[in-house]
């Protein structure tokens, strides 16, 4: 295929088991520019086998203070960042010319997440948007772990459809995301350090995600892998309660839990209510869960 003017950008860390996939798909590309953080692996030996552009940068333990120091390396006015466990699919790669030429000076793209060896197209991962193509200098990250950057300029989105999308292998153990979950929760509770927390906002954060991911983003249609990341999801957002607490060297907290108990069970009425009348067939069935979804009942 043609190779349209545009660089991409790959930030690494210990990524041996998935770079060369993402290299791979990429190979059209006349800058690569590999931005590695402290790797240990054969990360660096791999990524050699595609390009001599390759960066180190100090390791923060998450991706996004690396990513302006690696898109200031790259060399078009146009960039595509990709992190090491995604991949671009042809039929993307075919659309890119036409994709930077569209007028607008960043473009938000759809991904599919592959969690537990399966595209999961519930529970909040689809078409889950990432801000990945723009014109150099038009997008600026913060520190802040999983955070959306900084934009300038006009955004494109493209549409949720497969052939636009991004390839990201997500998760594929259990142990994996637990081991992330540990990473990140410390990051978090870090960037929330003077936060208060308490046994009513544990309880309640932790079931507000599972509704979310469940109910509301429909995590159900997902049989048991939209139920599992659903679970895993809400126990992410405890644990980052938990190392707040932790922070605060385990200091008891005043409050009381008698009035969120209310509150969710209210919200079990709504969301399973909701949920009936999503998937009865029987019309009489669907207006009786209606109501019972207005009322909270």
């Amino acid at each position: 295929m043609k190779s349209p003017a545009i660089s991409v950008v790959i930030n690494t860390k210990n990524s041996a088991l998935t770079l060369e996939r993402t290299l791979k798909s990429v190979a059209w590309a006349d800058d690569i520019v590999v931005c590695d953080m402290a790797s240990t692996d054969e990360t660096v030996k791999i990524a050699r086998k595609f390009t001599d552009r390759i960066f180190s940068v100090d390791d923060r333990g998450y991706v996004e203070p690396a990513r302006n120091f690696a898109t200031a390396k790259a060399k078009h006015e146009w960039i595509l960042v990709l992190d090491a466990d995604e991949e671009v699919p042809i039929p993307l790669a075919e659309e890119l010319e036409t994709i930077i030429n569209s007028g607008y000076d960043v473009i938000d793209i759809p991904r599919k997440n592959i969690i537990f060896g399966r595209w999961l197209e519930h529970a909040g991962w689809w078409p889950d948007y990432q801000r990945r193509i723009f014109r150099k200098n038009f997008v600026v990250w913060s520190d802040t772990i999983h955070s959306k950057p900084a934009v300038k300029g006009k955004i494109k989105i493209l549409p949720p459809e497969e052939k636009y999308a991004l390839i990201h292998q997500n998760y594929q153990t259990i142990e994996q995301y637990l081991d992330r979950l540990n990473r990140y929760t410390s990051i978090e509770a870090k960037h929330l350090s003077g936060a208060v927390t308490s046994q009513a906002k544990i309880i309640e954060t932790g079931f507000s995600e599972l509704f979310n991911r469940f109910f509301k983003e429909q995590g159900f249609k997902g049989n048991l892998h939209g139920l599992s990341v659903s679970f895993l999801q809400m126990f992410y957002q405890i644990v980052t309660q938990l190392k707040i607490w932790q922070a605060q060297e385990f200091k008891s907290a005043s409050g009381t839990i008698n009035q969120i108990f209310p509150s969710i069970i209210s919200q079990m009425k709504y969301w399973y209510a909701d949920y009936r009348s999503k998937t009865t067939k029987n019309p009489l069935m669907k207006l009786y869960w209606l109501v019972r979804k207005h009322f909270k009942i």
